[in-house]
């Protein structure tokens, strides 16, 4: 009789892995109503029952079925009608970036979910973190390996069809990986929310919990402008971004509030927070052309800010500072001395402060000036159209002081990157194109091969995609010129005799490098500016970061040849020699500097880990 009911009860629960909750409430009772008339039908086989005692009997298991089925239908559910604690798991989908349809979700158990987050990182045991840190999931730098991770994601439910003037709850639930440890440590889940007005605080506080894998804020939102939104709930320990999960939603008129969905973010590494990291996020509302800015770290949390809308967009806005920087890098100006020159510059870049920079943001970034050590610049698309590098921060009475880098690490970060810890040189490739004459490329490539002790060239376009589809490199330099125009981003281009070489190539490879997390230095003009592309935008450094690039360098505007190869030669060189990626930027910039009239030093912009280091498994012996 055993083997039967487990055959039953088998073939049941295989039938609610497709139900939702109701399902579920109802092989559970049905399955001790089954139990409790077997052993009725038994009892009257084996004692000669009466017959109206056995009806009584059964009688009494369908009413005991219907209570247990009662008790299970409020247990699961609570006041809402969502899913209670006891079935939480079952309604938490950890797709990567893809959302988890509400009829589904009860399929995905926390089993599947821990191991989809190890699987992702493939980090095995403790054991394996500790003995490859660099080779699983870049955790640290030399003096970081003592850093306790933990591994979680964040699940969003929202409905994507909302009515207009609607109210709606967005919940979020941050999934530990219960093979990671518990430290004492808070996470800040931040909300951006376009075309919502907010109804709760736009930060929610959590500590990471120490006996339950799981932990939920909401946020209450009122939906008031008709259209496509992009929601994102970004997370941050201390002032340090630790990723983010965003959704598209639509609000309409003419509908009703649809079913909530669910969407996961990528694993999150919730490391400790880096002491002296402020963090600025940057969003920009291309309707109204308004940017918005928000200061943080660990000891402060700074309201949002909005600036005054452009007067035209941004590229625009731009252009013409671009074209004055490169005919001062093309040597077309000459200053009649270095005083004049130095001026022209500091004031270029105290109009960009000005220009860009909210009053209130200044009163903030003033205040707690002391706080800085390094500035991350986090955003999407058009937020890095900003030239944050030229800046120069004047205080509303009184001079400066200097450029915004030489007061602090500036860098920057796209939403859902992961910056490289630590890189190599074992496999490095650099790119000089048939097509590109440049004595100055020439010797730049033979300087960088001499530096790390080795490395490949790549002259072809066949040969470029045939390394990108292999993705067998730890390093790609490029040394060339970059066709770029501002109005169309399909002409930025590196030219080769078999065609050319533009960002749309590296659509087909998004998320490929994650695993390699190449340096990748495109030593050539405007390789980090970006155009309109659609409601999106196009560029080199966000091309080759969502394919899984560590480490970006690029310019923002032409650069002068010869500074363009003494850059990189110092570059190289400081690395190699055991220099942090931020302070192999800043003696590369500083062996340039010298001439006052070339403003190339201040083209150079970096997004990437400022603490991360070459591997010593792939430092050059002849440095």
């Amino acid at each position: 009789m055993w083997r039967i009911l487990r055959g039953v009860l088998g073939r049941l629960l295989n039938w609610a892995e497709l139900q939702d909750d109701l399902g579920c409430c109802l092989i559970i009772s049905s399955f001790i109503g089954l139990v409790m008339f077997w052993v009725g039908l038994a009892l009257t086989l084996m004692v000669a029952m009466p017959m109206p005692a056995l009806w009584a009997y059964i009688a009494a298991a369908i009413i005991v079925f219907g209570c247990i089925f009662v008790i299970l239908i409020f247990a699961m559910r609570d006041g809402d009608g969502e899913s209670g604690p006891w079935l939480g798991g079952f309604n938490q989908g950890m797709g990567d970036r893809v959302h988890v349809p509400s009829q589904l979700s009860s399929k995905i158990t926390h089993d599947q979910v821990n191991k989809d987050i190890h699987d992702q990182v493939s980090l095995g045991t403790h054991d394996q973190v500790n003995k490859d840190i660099h080779d699983q999931v870049s955790l640290g730098t030399h003096d970081q390996v003592g850093i306790v991770i933990v591994l979680a994601r964040l699940i969003a439910t929202i409905p994507t069809l909302i009515r207009m003037g609607s109210r709606v709850t967005l919940n979020v639930q941050l999934t530990i990986d219960p093979r990671s440890p518990r430290p004492s440590r808070a996470v800040k889940l931040s909300i951006h929310s376009p075309g919502f007005r907010l109804l709760s605080a736009p930060v929610n506080s959590l500590d990471i919990p120490k006996t339950t894998d799981e932990i939920s804020a909401s946020f209450q939102m009122v939906a008031q402008e008709v259209g496509e939104h992009r929601p994102r709930v970004s997370s941050f320990v201390g002032g340090t971004y630790t990723g983010s999960v965003a959704f598209e939603v639509r609000v309409d008129h003419d509908c009703e509030t649809g079913n909530s969905k669910t969407f996961a973010s990528p694993v999150l590494q919730l490391g400790e927070p880096e002491k002296g990291e402020v963090t600025l996020e940057v969003y920009y509302n291309k309707l109204e052309r308004v940017y918005s800015y928000q200061l943080r770290s660990a000891t402060f949390t700074e309201d949002r800010i909005l600036a005054k809308p452009l007067s035209r967009p941004p590229e625009e806005a731009l252009a013409n500072l671009v074209r004055r920087l490169n005919e001062r890098a093309r040597q077309l100006v000459i200053s009649p001395n270095p005083d004049i020159a130095s001026l022209w510059q500091s004031g270029l870049g105290i109009d960009l402060w000005r220009g860009f920079i909210p009053e209130q943001l200044q009163i903030q970034i003033w205040k707690h000036q002391g706080d800085f050590r390094k500035l991350t610049i986090l955003s999407e698309g058009f937020g890095h159209m900003i030239p944050w590098e030229a800046m120069y921060p004047v205080p509303e009475r009184g001079k400066g002081t200097d450029f915004l880098i030489n007061q602090f690490t500036v860098v920057r970060r796209l939403f859902d990157t992961n910056p490289a810890k630590m890189f190599r040189f074992s496999r490095a490739y650099c790119v000089l194109p048939d097509t590109d004459s440049l004595s100055r490329a020439r010797d730049e490539i033979d300087t960088l091969k001499a530096i790390i002790g080795n490395g490949s060239e790549i002259s072809s376009l066949d040969f470029l995609i045939s390394n990108l589809k292999q993705a067998r490199f730890d390093l790609l330099h490029f040394a060339c010129h970059n066709a770029f125009n501002s109005e169309d981003p399909t002409s930025s281009y590196i030219r080769f005799e078999q065609g050319n070489f533009e960002p749309l190539y590296l659509n087909n490879f998004i998320g490929q490098f994650s695993q390699l997390a190449p340096l990748i230095f495109m030593n050539a003009c405007q390789t980090s500016g970006i155009a309109s592309n659609y409601t999106g935008s196009a560029s080199w450094a966000e091309s080759f970061l969502e394919a899984g690039a560590g480490t970006f360098i690029g310019t923002l505007w032409e650069v002068n040849d010869e500074s363009a190869k003494r850059f990189a030669e110092s570059f190289y060189q400081a690395l190699s020699s055991g220099a942090t990626l931020g302070k192999a930027v800043k003696q590369a910039r500083e062996a340039i500097r010298e001439n006052p009239d070339d403003p190339s030093w201040l083209a150079y912009t970096l997004y990437g880990n400022p603490n991360a280091t070459v591997s010593d498994i792939s430092k050059p012996n002849t440095h």
